[in-house]
């Protein structure tokens, strides 16, 4: 009897069943395409996050009056205590991990954007592996965003050397993982695969 490999973690196996999927269907642009990734989603989702245009999204938040007070002088005055050199800290994360600013990373994103968490229990959100996937429409922007990422991964593993990349063909489509170690059941830090202009 040959050994059987271990069972996915619920993250890997969310994300592989939804790849899948993705790949072996063409879908229409845009609005349509969000209707249809819903639809893709298993039945044990437990929520999720849709935006059916980020561009206009972005559009319409900086002409929003929260917006304008962020960068108002007497609010970035009070708020100056929760900023570090001049910058909130989850931007100043990001643009450490990636090398650009949250802002500028929105402006990429040409359509819709997908976040969804499926799980059977409870204690399928435990730990790093908890069961998420998300889409976005990237359309030309995709050599900048690999760019990206692949300056957040080396990031990674020059802080922990045991990480190790890793490249799978699910339905024809590369899905880049950088998982915790070379054994077939470690835990992935993240992983990503774009199909026709979708990251995911």
């Amino acid at each position: 009897i040959l050994p059987q490999p271990p069972d996915p973690s619920p993250m890997k196996k969310f994300a592989l069943t939804f790849l899948t999927a993705l790949a072996l269907l063409a879908l229409p642009a845009h609005a349509e395409k969000l209707d249809q990734w819903i639809k893709l989603l298993p039945k044990n989702t437990v929520g999720l996050i849709a935006v059916k245009s980020a561009p206009e999204l972005v559009a319409d938040w900086e002409k929003s009056g929260f917006a304008k007070m962020m960068k108002d002088e007497e609010f970035l005055k009070w708020t100056a205590p929760a900023r570090e050199d001049g910058e909130y800290g989850l931007d100043k994360k990001f643009k450490e991990e990636t090398g650009e600013g949250m802002a500028d990373f929105l402006k990429r994103i040409q359509g819709s954007v997908l976040v969804a968490f499926a799980g059977d229990s409870v204690a399928d959100f435990d730990g790093d592996d908890a069961p998420f996937v998300m889409l976005l429409e990237v359309g030309d922007q995709q050599a900048k965003i690999e760019e990206l990422i692949k300056k957040d991964e080396d990031d990674d593993i020059a802080e922990k050397s045991t990480l190790k990349k890793i490249t799978k063909d699910v339905a024809g489509v590369p899905l880049h993982i950088l998982a915790e170690s070379e054994e077939a059941d470690a835990s992935w830090k993240q992983a990503h695969a774009f199909v026709d202009g979708v990251m995911v």
